[in-house]
């Protein structure tokens, strides 16, 4: 059974129900100032299909007619459409059927005919402000449940985060050691094991950091530490809600944009547990600083290292834009940015390892691919299927081999051509 709460939208619906014409004809005269939709039945079995297909929101019907009487259609309404306002046209002889209907609560109100107009529009706008406050009130009542269930999501998220770091942050302290280098395996691997992080970015960043460290002539140390800076750069998301990485950055609201930033905080917190990593915790803490005209030295060498090669690598893998960029247009971006989110000499410096790297990176589609060119990133099928590893050396056979796999012939990859030396970054 069919049941309709009251129409939501435009004009209210008024169903008025009488076996004879001429009624339903001064109804139709009484209601013409209300600016509702009027819907008219000469019985109760056409006036049940009406309701058992569309919403009403007042119903006006005679007490006697033939077959079904006025009493027996409104509960049968009731149970239909019990958000509508019922009403009964009696005559004197109806009195006590329709108190007995009163009683049982299927009728809110009933006017004596003859009726007096003035009265019959007074009570027809009562039903209809009652109906209309009701669906207010449901409303109201709805938008308190979706907040609510919002809240208990949100709740239910932030204590799942909470969960996962305090995991993280047991993990790790129980298995921490005085040996530096076990809390970076240890770390490690953690990036490999979380879905929030990706271990192929972070494998990227923290190369061309080490390469741009060693390229500033930094100290060994220093280089040391912006590896692991650019490889945990982005470990603090693991305590930030989802979604953020799955949308590229300048799709996110603007809300959510402030979330992900908020992640280099989160990860910070996180590698102080590992008291030989602070200094690579405050790298990652200060990554989205940004630099002051008047004192360009802030934030230190190292977090600027780190905060060029993260978005260069970003851009390059679509993680920004939402689609791959080549150099060309990476710097293009960049440069608009120097001195504001980039060092001006680390973007020279950049552009001048890359050159250095003979690093000649292409999107090539799968028909132009040649033996020795190489994959930068993994890649999938339609269906979401790892095809073919990061770091896979193309050759006549599995060229052919990804053809076959993929229906669109127009599938964009990631190639580093053979005569360029191949860096991974």
């Amino acid at each position: 059974m069919k049941m309709y709460a009251p129409q939501r939208q435009g004009k209210p619906t008024v169903l008025c129900v009488d076996d004879e014409e001429n009624i339903l004809k001064s109804l139709r005269r009484v209601c013409r100032p209300l600016d509702v939709n009027l819907l008219f039945a000469k019985d109760g079995e056409s006036a049940l299909r009406i309701l058992q297909n569309q919403s009403v929101d007042v119903i006006v019907s005679d007490m006697q007619m033939p077959g079904m009487n006025g009493a027996k259609l409104l509960e049968n309404a009731a149970r239909l459409q019990p958000d509508s306002y019922r009403m009964l046209l009696t005559g004197y002889a109806d009195t006590s059927a329709t108190a007995d209907a009163v009683n049982l609560g299927k009728i809110q109100a009933y006017i004596q005919k003859p009726w007096d107009n003035a009265n019959l529009i007074r009570s027809l706008q009562q039903g209809l402000n009652a109906t209309r406050q009701q669906l207010h009130q449901r409303n109201v009542q709805r938008l308190l449940q979706a907040q609510n269930t919002q809240l208990e999501n949100v709740n239910a998220d932030m204590a799942r985060r909470d969960r996962l770091r305090a995991r993280v942050i047991r993990d790790l302290s129980s298995q921490l050691s005085t040996h530096k280098q076990s809390a970076v395996t240890i770390l490690s691997q953690w990036l490999y094991l979380l879905p929030q992080l990706d271990h192929t970015l972070a494998q990227q960043i923290a190369k061309l950091s080490r390469a741009l460290a060693k390229a500033q002539q930094l100290t060994d140390e220093q280089i040391e530490d912006c590896y692991l800076a650019g490889l945990l750069c982005e470990f603090g998301l693991l305590g930030c809600e989802n979604g953020l990485t799955e949308t590229p950055f300048n799709q996110l609201s603007r809300a959510k944009q402030l979330a992900y930033f908020r992640h280099a905080s989160m990860g910070r917190e996180l590698i102080l547990q590992f008291s030989q990593l602070d200094t690579v915790a405050e790298y990652i803490g200060e990554q989205f600083t940004t630099l002051s005209p008047e004192n360009v030295d802030e934030p230190t060498l190292a977090v600027r290292i780190v905060a060029v090669c993260r978005d260069y690598c970003r851009y390059r893998l679509g993680r920004i834009t939402g689609k791959p960029e080549c150099d060309r247009d990476i710097r293009q971006t960049m440069t608009k940015y120097t001195n504001i989110r980039y060092d001006q000499r680390l973007l020279s410096a950049l552009w001048q390892h890359l050159s250095l790297a003979s690093l000649d990176i292409a999107i090539q589609r799968n028909e132009d691919l040649v033996p020795g060119m190489v994959l930068l990133t993994d890649m999938q099928n339609e269906a979401g299927s790892l095809l073919l590893k990061a770091g896979h050396i193309f050759t006549a056979k599995s060229i052919q081999s990804l053809q076959r796999s993929l229906k669109q012939p127009d599938v964009l990859v990631y190639i580093a051509h053979p005569e360029g030396e191949y860096v991974s970054i």
